[in-house]
């Protein structure tokens, strides 16, 4: 984490990495600036429907490409 951002302003669909609590987020809505996360990436507008689709647990594998 050595020389990244102390924060972002993550667009919808992005990916993020949350420092203080070592967790992964996702975003579907304007959150605006937040300390504390790193943009790792983004999401379709297709993978996001299919994930607020999901009505139980269920599990995600992120790969690069």
């Amino acid at each position: 984490m050595d020389g990244v951002r102390a924060g972002a302003e993550p667009e919808i669909n992005d990916i993020g990495y949350y420092r203080p609590t070592n967790g992964l987020v996702s975003y579907d809505g304007d959150v605006g600036y937040f300390d504390g996360i790193v943009r790792i990436g983004e999401l379709s507008a297709s993978d996001m429907q299919l994930i607020r689709r999901q009505t139980g647990s269920f599990t995600i594998d992120i790969t690069t490409g």
